[in-house]
């Protein structure tokens, strides 16, 4: 990462819900408009937010996957 979210301490928007939270409870999300982009913009967002917003059919990484999802 770059710029000032090396200091874990910082605040981070989440780009579902807009509301400031700790970079440390973040999902990170790195974002290129195609695969051959060499730019890289980064997202935040609650964990819980991801997994709502996430098709049931995608396989999250474990560290997600214990965040109850809808329907399950």
């Amino acid at each position: 990462m770059v710029g000032n979210l090396k200091n874990k301490n910082e605040n981070v928007i989440c780009c579902f819900c807009g509301k400031p939270f700790s970079l440390k409870e973040a999902v990170v999300l790195s974002v290129q408009i195609n695969i051959e982009s060499e730019e890289i913009q980064y997202l935040f967002c609650h964990k819980k937010h991801l997994t709502e917003k996430i098709d049931k059919s995608i396989i999250l990484h474990s560290d997600l996957a214990d965040i109850e999802r809808d329907g399950y």
